[in-house]
């Protein structure tokens, strides 16, 4: 009984961490603001001897928006079901971003005249699961 007691009480602290780890407020994203730009001073002139076009100043590029974030900036997962011979040629278009199913080998020359990214991966996995705790039949159902 003690020992039961024991993992409920060390089940509750884990569960209370957490929730109060969950609950902590995120951080600000914090924003550089870009520095103002500078102003020019012309000096004086007498008369110009002829117009001068103005000259097109480029707005200084604001720098980008820093922030402690970790991990992607994920908004949306979409799932779709895609045939193994169609799928070099979407990514190319961008309708997928990733293929995760296995290719064949004979598929390579394609991968790498398209110029994508890709990993090569060895193994199988079958699974066979038995059910060692039923269904328990009674003597009398089995005869028919």
């Amino acid at each position: 009984m003690k020992r039961n007691t024991l993992m409920l009480l060390v089940g509750m602290v884990i569960i209370a961490s957490m929730v109060l780890a969950a609950c902590q407020p995120t951080p600000a994203p914090v924003v550089e603001e870009p520095a103002p730009a500078e102003p020019v001073v012309q000096e004086p002139t007498k008369a110009p001897e002829a117009p001068v076009a103005e000259v097109p100043t480029e707005e200084p590029e604001p720098e980008p928006v820093r922030t402690t974030r970790k991990g992607g900036w994920l908004d949306e997962i979409v799932v779709s079901v895609v045939d193994n011979s169609s799928a070099i040629t979407q990514i190319q278009a961008g309708a997928i971003d990733i293929y995760a199913a296995g290719m064949s080998s004979d598929a390579l020359p394609e991968i790498e005249a398209a110029g994508l990214d890709y990993a090569q991966s060895n193994g199988l996995y079958y699974e066979l699961t038995f059910n060692a705790y039923g269904p328990v039949f009674d003597s009398h159902e089995l005869v028919s």
